[in-house]
């Protein structure tokens, strides 16, 4: 489902988007990621955003990340101002075998950040690991996790004051999901980031 949404996108889109992967998931299902040609660039004065979608699994939420990657695809205005990287489904056992939020293997990428121990061979979120040093290689200026509602409603965590109002965004709680975990402390040992859910 996600592989051939991505590729239309990228055909639409080239040459905006390599086609990459931040790791591997216990049944070595590659982790798709999407990663724009300025995204290293630092004589670019586009805003980095890395989009984090499909973390429960749940298809809703993956539908909601490659719509996502779509209108970024159809806006000039966007293109110009964000250099917009994704990871479209964080979560592909878990899209796949029907197992959300769990993985299949006993985990769920949507928790355990920042992982402590057992790294990409771990027996049960190995998905968290890759997740959490891909993010600190592309080191963006915002992390943006979506996932389907009814409704659009934000969520904030270390973004400035202003940004939050504007979007009326509640504060995400230490859940020990990956947005709490990168806004505080030196995650990967580099600067925070902030994030938008």
């Amino acid at each position: 489902m996600t592989t051939d949404a991505i590729n239309a996108i990228i055909q639409r889109s080239a040459p905006r988007w390599s086609p990459d992967a931040c790791g591997v998931t216990r049944r070595d299902t590659q982790i798709e990621s999407l990663v724009h040609q300025d995204a290293y660039a630092d004589d670019s004065d586009r805003h980095r955003i890395l989009l984090i979608g499909g973390l429960t699994g749940d298809p809703d939420d993956v539908e909601v990340s490659i719509a996502a990657l779509d209108a970024y695809a159809s806006s000039q205005r966007l293109r110009n101002r964000v250099a917009l990287s994704a990871i479209p489904c964080a979560n592909p056992d878990g899209l796949s075998l029907g197992a959300a939020p769990g993985n299949g293997s006993g985990g769920s990428p949507t928790t355990g950040y920042p992982p402590q121990d057992g790294f990409f061979n771990h027996e049960t979120d190995p998905e968290a690991r890759y997740l959490w040093r891909y993010i600190g290689f592309m080191a963006p200026d915002l992390a943006l996790e979506v996932r389907a509602g009814d409704s659009v409603a934000w969520e904030s965590a270390g973004v400035p004051y202003q940004i939050a109002n504007a979007l009326d965004a509640a504060p995400v709680t230490d859940d020990g999901g990956i947005l709490s975990a990168l806004s505080t402390g030196s995650p990967n040992e580099l600067g925070t980031v902030p994030g938008l859910r």
